[in-house]
């Protein structure tokens, strides 16, 4: 009896489990959601492009997605809008932006439930995108979590939507710190859009500074010895630079009028003259590197303009005959023999001045550099070998400029040779003292085409020199007709031109544009700084720099006067401002673009380019 009853009990359960599966089915059928669907059809998983990252900087980092055989999944722009995208989505960290994600390409593919062909993903895939890592963020380790949200599908049905999760840590560390390119092989099949970015990371681990400071990576991977060969070198490259121009005519001028008949005596001279060009050249630069005050600051002095300009006067006017200059009596009985040199390396000592101006990659590193080490006398050498190299053209210059003297003459085509050196240095001399007139440049115009139109005359019918030698008599004239051709385009652009309206900055401007996520444009410069006045009277009168400026907000701040509002300090101690020019451009995030940054004389078209970057 009682078997009996367990027999049936087990025939009552095996039909109602039947049954509840069979209910189960129909369930799953109905709203089309195959049973399979409670297993995932993919793996995805987060790599960085560096062992660790750099605060203020930013880091590639590759989401690996792994399709299981026999399914795929919609692309991230599916065929039709109602199917499900594929979307990686991080959670969120203060300080860590993520940032230009690129998807890859889908293959189209035909199925039967569909009767046009979908764009999907298969197999391995690759989402590749970059972290930006905020300068104020805490040192550490942080775990960067996430999840792709996609659909899955085989070739007969699709399934739920679903999530597969991936995280991975990531260390930020300080500027000091080195990091290294790891997962090359991932990065190398980026996309071309994403590559480009990555393939400036180092391939080994090396010191990478927020400012690109060369100096400290060649330090670091070459040693002292390569470096300061490096930096040699650096200053020869220096010549190749606008702004060190006018110490070409300045040279010439002075060793046409301290020459000497023996070339060992001259060699002399002109070493003790690049060696006063290095003295002040490294004292300066140690200074603005070690205090943050700006290099070649020393010409916002309007009695240092005026010095300068003077020197260069008595040097031009000595040239017309007018006199001969020589050291005082008593320095020439204290030197004896040294005869000359005193007043080379005096002369050396002005034209450093006037060569420091000149901001650029290679002083900026060196500025840097200077700054991190608080080492003065490790700065002033590298400033010193750096200026040595900018300066050695300088010595062979000199013993040639010098040997003019002592040319075989033919009458006295020389003494014209003199005069047109002389004025030059005239016009050098106005030069200078251009600074002075920056709210007034139409009189310095108007100065200017006095000067060119008095040596145009003084060139075509007053000087007779040369006579004797055709080609350089009439040589001579030509220079005097470009002196009023010259004239005619300084007249003929004098004209108003439409330029960039600057705001001068104002913290609450510029706090306003943050707030508003507008992106700024920030302009240093200062009355001082040749390259700024080129900048502003060829660049920033260009149609093209206008019309394209317009889209930002646009600050300036005048860096002439040393007595600078405390929210200007500030915000030069953010964005370490050195030198001028200077120009920085802030995204609508807050953030310096540092690989923007323009610190010299950029052409407009130049200009434009970095504004497409922007």
């Amino acid at each position: 009896m009682w078997m009996r009853e367990i027999i049936s009990y087990k025939i009552v359960l095996f039909i109602l489990l039947i049954v509840t599966f069979n209910i189960s089915i129909s369930y799953c059928q109905d709203i089309d959601i195959p049973i399979e669907d409670a297993f995932p059809k993919l793996t995805a998983k987060v790599l960085f492009a560096q062992d660790s990252v750099q605060v203020g900087s930013e880091t590639g980092f590759a989401v690996i997605i792994d399709i299981k055989e026999g399914y795929h999944i919609n692309s991230h722009t599916p065929t039709f809008d109602y199917l499900i995208p594929t979307v990686v989505e991080f959670e969120k960290i203060e300080g860590i932006i993520v940032k230009n994600i690129v998807y890859p390409d889908a293959a189209l593919k035909s199925f039967e439930f569909s009767n046009k062909p979908l764009a999907v993903y298969e197999g391995k895939i690759k989402i590749f995108g970059t972290l930006k890592i905020s300068l104020s963020i805490t040192q550490g380790n942080y775990v960067i979590r996430g999840k792709v949200n996609y659909q899955a599908c085989n070739d007969k049905q699709c399934f739920r939507p679903a999530e597969a999760s991936f995280e991975a840590e990531l260390k930020v560390v300080s500027l000091n710190e080195s990091v290294r390119k790891i997962n090359s092989e991932i990065f190398a099949t980026a996309l071309p859009q994403f590559a480009d970015k990555m393939s400036a990371l180092p391939e080994e681990t090396i010191k990478v500074s927020e400012e690109k400071n060369e100096i400290s990576e060649w330090i670091n991977r070459k040693g002292y010895l390569i470096t300061f060969i490096l930096i040699f070198f650096m200053g020869i490259l220096l010549n190749l630079t606008p702004c060190v121009f006018p110490v070409i005519p300045l040279t010439v001028g002075y060793f046409i009028s301290q020459s000497e008949e023996k070339t060992v005596k001259i060699f002399f001279l002109s070493l003790f003259y690049v060696l006063g060009i290095a003295m002040m050249y490294s004292f300066l630069g140690v200074i603005a590197g070690v205090t943050g005050t700006l290099f070649g600051s020393a010409l916002s002095n309007p009695f240092v303009l005026m010095f300068i300009s003077l020197v260069i006067v008595i040097l031009a006017l000595s040239l017309f005959n007018l006199y001969e200059l020589k050291p005082p009596v008593f320095l020439i009985k204290k030197a004896g023999s040294r005869r000359g040199l005193f007043g080379a390396f005096f002369m050396g000592l002005l034209v450093g001045i006037v060569a420091a101006p000149c901001i650029g990659p290679v002083i900026l590193s060196l500025l840097i550099f200077v700054g991190e080490q608080r080492n003065p006398v490790l700065g002033f050498w590298m400033f010193f070998i750096l200026a040595i190299g900018m300066g050695l053209p300088y010595i062979f210059l000199g013993i040639f400029t010098s040997k003019l003297k002592v040319l075989p003459k033919a009458g006295d085509w020389m003494v014209g040779v003199r005069k047109i050196f002389g004025l030059i240095l005239l016009w050098l001399a106005l030069y200078f003292i251009k600074p002075l007139f920056h709210h007034s440049l139409q009189v310095y115009k108007a100065l200017e085409v006095l000067l060119l139109v008095g040596a145009g005359v003084y060139l075509i019918d007053i000087d007779k020199s040369g006579k004797n030698l055709k080609l350089f008599y009439y040589s001579k004239k030509l220079i005097g007709i470009i002196a009023f051709i010259y004239v005619i385009y300084i007249v003929a652009t004098s004209r108003s031109v439409t330029k960039v309206d600057w705001k001068p900055y104002s913290e609450g401007i510029y706090n306003e544009a943050i707030h508003n996520h507008q992106k700024i444009i920030i302009d240093f410069y200062a009355i001082w700084c040749a390259p700024c006045m080129k900048l502003e009277e060829e660049t920033f009168s260009n149609p093209e720099v206008v019309n394209e400026l317009s889209k930002y907000v646009l600050l300036k701040i005048d860096l002439t006067s040393r007595n600078q509002p405390e929210s200007e300090k500030k915000l030069m101690g953010e964005l370490g401002v050195k030198g001028v020019p200077w120009i920085a451009f802030i995204d609508s995030d807050g953030k310096e673009r540092k690989e923007l940054r323009i610190t010299e004389f950029v052409k407009p078209r130049e200009f434009l380019e970095h504004l497409e970057g922007f």
